[in-house]
């Protein structure tokens, strides 16, 4: 099915059955939305499986330190099923955003996607346009430019405030 199939379903659960095939060759965001209104976000992608516990040294699983590899104790001993994998489909506030920054809680959300992700300002922007779009219908062309061609730092107004 993969990407062309992906191309003609009608609802999520098809969408993310189509990535299911594209998660076996691709780590990528996908965004979907639909013409009755539905948005949704899928992650694909090969996640190893076998680290241990997470957060436990003693278990293996500190996301910092190497671990031994020759003992075999922490090889990895699978792949997190894509159905695993984080998804949304239509979040209560509306909006979706993917920006490279930590997508899950990880005190909730039960498997380790790595340490290095984008600090988080990228996202805190386009939610600022996002949530400034004057009603439904109110992202035109020239916000999305405006917000394309956006030099504010958030991160710098942060470090000021601070």
């Amino acid at each position: 099915m993969g990407v062309l199939g992906m191309l003609s379903v009608s609802d999520f659960a098809g969408f993310d059955a189509a990535l299911a095939y594209v998660s076996d060759i691709a780590s990528l965001n996908f965004c979907f939305a639909s013409t009755d209104g539905h948005i949704g976000y899928a992650l694909c992608g090969r996640v190893p499986l076998g680290r241990g516990e997470r957060g436990n040294s003693l278990t293996g699983g500190s996301e910092w330190l190497p671990l031994c590899g020759w003992s075999g104790e922490h090889d990895y001993t699978g792949w997190l099923p894509h159905a695993q994998l984080p998804k949304v489909l239509d979040p209560p506030t509306g909006v979706i955003v993917s920006a490279n920054h930590k997508l899950v809680d990880y005190d909730t959300y039960p498997h380790y996607l790595g340490q290095c992700f984008k600090s988080g300002y990228r996202a805190t922007a386009i939610h600022a346009v996002l949530e400034g779009a004057p009603g439904p219908g109110g992202l035109t062309m020239e916000l999305m430019r405006a917000a394309q061609l956006d030099e504010r730092s958030f991160a710098a107004a942060e470090f000021a405030r601070l």
